[in-house]
């Protein structure tokens, strides 16, 4: 690709220490980022410095339909759990 990037639109579940670093990068080179997690206060921590923060359970197959993941042109998972079996 010759020219200006592309700015496009990336999703960034997990938004503790090395999630938040992750979804910072996209937003700072001009990328519109949807960052996600459930815990209330690392959503807070980068809502004023990302397009978007929701607080979310990315294991929730209905919340993740519900934004739209499948529109995004990247998602880029930084979870410190797997994404199956029991979790609290």
């Amino acid at each position: 690709m010759h020219g200006k990037a592309r700015k496009g639109k990336v999703c960034s579940p997990g938004l503790g220490a090395f999630g938040s670093t992750v979804a910072l990068e996209p937003e700072r080179t001009g990328n519109s980022v949807l960052g996600v997690d459930r815990d209330e206060q690392a959503v807070n921590a980068v809502s004023d410095m990302l397009t978007q923060a929701l607080m979310a359970h990315v294991r929730d197959a209905g919340a993740l339909e519900e934004m739209g993941l499948k529109d995004f042109d990247a998602v880029v998972v930084a979870i410190g759990q797997a994404l199956s079996g029991p979790y609290p």
